[in-house]
């Protein structure tokens, strides 16, 4: 096990409102997953495995990497530039809960196609108001919406899918 800890130094648990019941036993997708912490987070909750991803070519990709060295339950993948690289994420980890925070690839997940498979929970970063409304829109055709946390230009939304009958596999 890896000996490298985080000081969460933010209430991941009230930006994302989850108590650990969403998340105990689960594979967690972690797009924008910055240095580690948020991933420490879920796992902190009890996730089953964490998937994260952050741009190859960015600032936190080797310090992912760093972090999950020898961490068995953590994966790290390349960044999201397009709807095939969110699909492909989708179909071949296959999370029950996704957290996206990436100022940018959400546009590629926030699609009705990949809504419909995706997963039961969806945890959204929005930056902006106008990116808040429509990510609210967006989901709230499959999903259970609740207004987690606003702080500033910052919005994050909870989706949750309690019938899991219209997700098709």
């Amino acid at each position: 096990m890896n000996s490298q800890r985080f000081k969460l130094d933010h209430d991941y648990a009230g930006i994302y409102g989850l108590d650990g019941d969403e998340i105990k036993d689960r594979l967690v997708l972690d797009i924008g997953a910055d240095k580690g912490s948020t991933a420490e987070f879920f796992l902190n909750l009890g996730a089953r495995a964490v998937v994260c991803s952050e741009p190859v070519d960015g600032p936190y990709f080797r310090q992912l990497e760093a972090y999950a060295f020898n961490k068995p339950e953590v994966a790290v993948v390349g960044g999201v530039h397009s709807y095939s690289d969110a699909h492909g994420l989708l179909k071949a980890w296959k999370p029950e809960v996704v957290k996206l925070d990436c100022e940018g690839a959400e546009k590629w997940f926030l699609r009705g196609r990949l809504l419909m498979r995706g997963p039961r929970v969806w945890l959204v970063e929005a930056h902006s108001q106008n990116l808040y409304e429509e990510y609210k829109r967006v989901l709230g055709r499959w999903y259970s919406i609740t207004d987690v946390c606003s702080n500033g230009n910052c919005h994050t939304i909870k989706a949750v899918n309690f019938n899991m009958s219209i997700i098709k596999p």
